[in-house]
């Protein structure tokens, strides 16, 4: 009840004061601006105390700053020590080191398995995996290596994402099994400039992907080619260009079935390894689709040798804000949304929708905020900025795991995204950034020291001042630099000092 009236008090303080408005702020006053659409808030994350603003109620475009909303979500409903599992399954009988029968894999959503983004050697685990078949007594399987399909559902990308998007890397859809952030490192190889560019290799590996490479070398530095392909599709398309006079020029393409590639893997990793098969199954083949695996398991009597955790969730958070990578986001919204309740398997309309209800359950109005990923990649994800600036209140306040959220963000100017916005204010400022074509936002947390002569952290020496905010610029028709220096500008002349 407290939370509830808590949050119902900061939406309606931030709505009284809209009748106020300000003038539209510089530097953003020059005729560049003019059909551009910006909202602002800067509150106290204490009091709630609206410090600033323009059009907070305004509905506009996220791009990425929605991770906060879906990582803050993930790390209320699991904790920061939530870890997502891979279970390893026999089937059959062991008589002298030799199963009669099949290994299953059941991957439920671990976005961790095999990435580079957390593990020095991504694959490490399939010696793990093959130590504990090993330990199970498994010499030799006479039988298949098959995988247990449950957790996600088969619409593996958001309908609402662009078909530019589809193939690359970092629109990888989601499915029950992940591996290598479900990617796939394209190695182009290019001459002269207008002159074709060659595929050297796939890694990892498939039998069954291919790739028609029509990109070209061009005069210049830029990585300009792009995949086409959607989910379960093997045969993709490369166009656009790459720099002339490069060898092994990696391009990152989504991986359009990390279900099956998962199984071939370990597979392959098993027989590498001296276990030997007796059914080696095509990289088609082995993955069965399950509505119930409990019942699956049971029925068939399969037994667990083995479970897989992935890095804990504020590992993943970390990672999520930092680079902002949209494939944790989606698989988080999904892990958050079978905590709270969805069947499985899972599907990104309800883990969307289970998230709204979360957060109308914490008392905050969700009517302006329309969710059609969680990672923001859909240009129609939208909200308003006083909206986020109420979850983001929250998170400081009424959550057990504030400080954990707050170091999820990254400090202005030193890291991942926000290593380009340097802002010489004398406080701490971690934002988030969120951008796409036309669409630039940023949102977090201004932290200022408090002045005293007692040392930080002593309990004689006052709080420091915290502050929320949210910015969000749509449609801005202005180069990207002069956009960021109008951004520091502002920042440096509407911060608290």
């Amino acid at each position: 009840m407290k939370r509830l009236s808590f949050c119902c008090l900061l939406m309606a303080f931030v709505c009284l004061h809209l009748s106020a408005e300000q003038p539209f702020p510089q530097p953003f006053r020059q005729a560049d601006y003019r059909g551009a659409s910006l909202s602002y808030v800067l509150l106290d994350a204490e009091t709630g105390e609206l410090c600033a603003k323009h059009r907070p109620e305004r509905v506009l475009s996220s791009a990425s700053i929605v991770k906060l909303l879906t990582t803050a979500t993930a790390l209320e409903v699991l904790g920061p020590d939530y870890a997502a599992e891979t279970r390893l399954y026999y089937q059959g009988k062991i008589q002298d080191g030799v199963l009669h029968g099949d290994v299953w894999l059941l991957p439920l959503g671990d976005p961790t398995l095999g990435s580079a983004l957390f593990h020095e050697n991504p694959f490490a685990f399939l010696d793990e995996w093959t130590e504990a078949l090993q330990k199970a007594g498994i010499r030799q399987v006479k039988g298949s290596v098959r995988l247990l399909d449950a957790w996600a559902d088969e619409q593996a990308v958001s309908p609402y994402w662009l078909w530019e998007d589809l193939g690359n890397y970092y629109a990888a859809g989601v499915y029950s099994a992940a591996i290598y952030e479900n990617a796939l490192d394209l190695y182009l190889s290019s001459d002269g400039v207008g002159e074709a560019v060659s595929l050297q290799k796939v890694y990892p590996s498939f039998p069954s992907f291919h790739f028609d490479v029509k990109a070209f070398a061009a005069d210049n530095n830029k990585d300009s080619a792009y995949v086409y392909g959607v989910p379960y599709q093997y045969q993709r398309q490369v166009f656009g260009s790459i720099p002339a006079h490069r060898n092994a020029f990696r391009v990152r393409a989504d991986n359009p079935d990390p279900n099956g590639s998962l199984r071939w893997l370990w597979q392959e990793h098993l027989q590498k390894s001296g276990i030997s098969i007796s059914v080696a199954l095509a990289f088609d083949e082995g993955v069965m689709r399950v509505s119930d695996f409990d019942a699956f398991v049971s029925e068939e009597q399969l037994r667990l040798f083995h479970t897989h955790r992935s890095l804990s969730l504020r590992e993943m958070i970390r990672q999520c804000n930092v680079r902002s990578n949209n494939l944790l986001a989606e698989y988080l919204a999904r892990h958050a949304a079978w905590r709270l309740g969805a069947d499985l398997p899972l599907s990104a309309t309800e883990s969307l929708r289970a998230m709204l209800s979360f957060w109308q359950d914490k008392g905050l109005d969700v009517s302006d905020c329309f969710l059609k990923d969680a990672c923001g990649l859909a240009p129609q994800t939208a909200f308003s900025a006083s909206f986020l600036a109420a979850v983001l209140q929250y998170m400081s306040q009424e959550s057990a795991y504030a400080d954990v959220f707050l170091s999820s963000i990254p400090l202005a100017g030193k890291e991942g995204t926000l290593r380009s916005l340097a802002v010489d204010v004398p406080g701490s400022l971690r934002l988030k950034s969120g951008s796409m074509s036309g669409v630039r936002c940023y949102a977090g947390y201004y932290t200022l020291p408090a002045l005293s002569a007692e040392p930080a952290g002593s309990a004689a020496a006052p709080p420091a001042s915290r502050y929320i905010l949210v910015l969000m610029i749509n449609r801005a028709n202005v180069p990207t630099a002069r956009l960021l220096s109008d951004i520091r500008q502002w920042l440096k002349a509407s911060l608290p000092q």
